[in-house]
Formats: C-alpha cells, structure tokens, sequence
C-alpha cells in the first residue's frame, strides 16, 4: 500500500501539496491567520524557492536546509520497499538505490517545497537560518512517533505520520482555541464555497 501510494507514485504530488498547505495553515505562526493572505504569501514562498526544491543544486536553499539539520524520513522515502543504502558496493545496490531516486523524486520534491516555503518565510520574518530549518522541519516532521506506533505502522499504513498529524492540531488547538477556531471556520468556508 505504501509503495503504491508514496513511494514509487508521482501523482502523490497532487494530494501531498493540498494537505500540507491545509496543515501547514494550522500549525505555523510565521503567516497571516487569514487564509487568502496566508495563501497568497504561501504561493510567493512557493515562487522563491522552487528552483531549490525541484532542481536541489550546490548553494540552494535545499543544501543549506540539509547541512542545518533539516533531512527527514518523508513520507516517500517510507514508502519505498526497497530501502536506500548509504554505501554503495555493488551494481545491485546502486540500482536501488537509483530506481529509489527516479521514482520518488517527485513526491520527495513536493514534500521538500513546502518545507523550503515555510523556512524562506522564516527567514524573511528575521529568523537565523538555522533556527528557520529547524521549525520548518519540526512544523511538519511526520517521520516521528513512538515505538509503540512505529511497530504498529509496519501493519498499518501511515499510522505514524497520521499520529503526528493528529498530535500537531491538538497542539494548535490547545496553545491557541480562539485562533484554531478562526482558521478552522475559515476553511469550512472556502470548502463550502467550492462545492
């Protein structure tokens, strides 16, 4: 199920970017508590740091992001079966390792913009780099968990991720009922209004 869903699936894109602009909505206070002003300043994020997120090369925001702590288990990476090796000895395992690669570049990518978007914001608000890829990555780390759901995942799909998920809105809503409550109308509305 994984596999199919993240892991080897390009079109994993198309739900992946939907839900974490919707999480990401609740969880960050480094944007607009209005949901056109957040997704208007989102969409600029999205703009600055494409180039570093899709193409990943020396002295981009990704490799910045990376040397400050940011690299995490995606969701695409827990999806792939056939696990990356970190020393590469033979043929076999450099295949892997780029079948890996080929297939779920897309998903990691979709996973990583969002991520590279809320640090540039960070940024922008006056935060030191690597106290910006710090939070960008604890805002969504769906990589997370204790062992008792991190066993269970293995039957499971996504019980972890989803868990992290579940455990971050509380959170939102618990530090902030009157805010969560804004924002959670506000998206009612907007679905309301698309249906």
């Amino acid at each position: 199920v994984q596999m199919m869903a993240t892991g080897y699936n390009p079109k994993f894109v198309f739900t992946n970017m939907p839900r974490d602009i919707m999480y990401n909505f609740f969880r960050t206070d480094q944007y607009s508590a209005k949901l056109p002003v957040y997704l208007k300043d989102l969409t600029i994020d999205y703009i600055e740091t494409a180039r570093d997120a899709w193409l990943r090369g020396k002295g981009s925001a990704w490799e910045d992001y990376i040397l400050e702590g940011g690299q995490m288990s995606y969701l695409t990476s827990q999806g792939q079966i056939f696990g990356k090796t970190g020393y590469v000895s033979s043929p076999v395992q450099r295949g892997i390792n780029m079948f890996n690669t080929a297939l779920g570049y897309i998903g990691e990518s979709s996973e990583v913009w969002t991520r590279l978007a809320v640090r540039n914001r960070a940024i922008k608000g006056g935060m030191p780099s690597k106290e910006a890829t710090a939070y960008a990555r604890d805002i969504m780390d769906f990589g997370t968990g204790g062992s008792a759901v991190k066993a269970a995942n293995n039957v499971v799909p996504y019980l972890s991720a989803g868990v992290t998920a579940t455990r971050g809105m509380v959170e939102s809503a618990r530090k902030n009922p009157k805010l969560f409550a804004i924002k959670s109308a506000q998206i009612s509305a907007a679905a309301g209004a698309v249906t």
